[in-house]
């Protein structure tokens, strides 16, 4: 792995903030009402796993297998509906601004990976 390399740099150190994160979520799991402590529980369990496939990502240099792809999509995923979960999509409180720019910010993060995966495996 190329440590000189900013791809390979940035992907070490947000997955540092990502399991960073999901550890300060588990210390802060007992602040949550007790209905909701499985959403954050399982939540900092997707931020470790994203932060996993940033650090699988790293020496990678962009050329993303497919399974690291679909554990990013299923982490993304899992995330949306935590958080629906937590915002409380029973109670609709679901549509607000942030909800949706965040479902927007998604499928375009899901469409210019599917992009870059189309474009990166035609010229492999």
């Amino acid at each position: 792995m190329d440590w000189s390399s900013p791809y390979v740099l940035f992907n070490v150190v947000e997955g540092i903030i990502w399991v960073s994160l999901g550890i300060l979520l588990l210390t802060r799991v007992r602040t949550f009402p007790s209905d909701q402590r499985w959403i954050i529980r399982t939540a900092a369990v997707a931020l470790w796993l994203f932060g996993i496939s940033d650090w699988l990502e790293a020496p990678t240099g962009g050329h993303l297998s497919l399974p690291i792809w679909a554990l990013k999509l299923s982490v993304g995923a899992t995330l949306v509906f935590l958080w629906y979960r937590y915002a409380g999509i029973d109670r609709d409180k679901w549509i607000d601004s942030r909800s949706l720019l965040m479902l927007i910010v998604l499928l375009i993060v899901w469409a210019l990976i599917g992009w870059t995966w189309w474009t990166t495996a035609a010229t492999v």
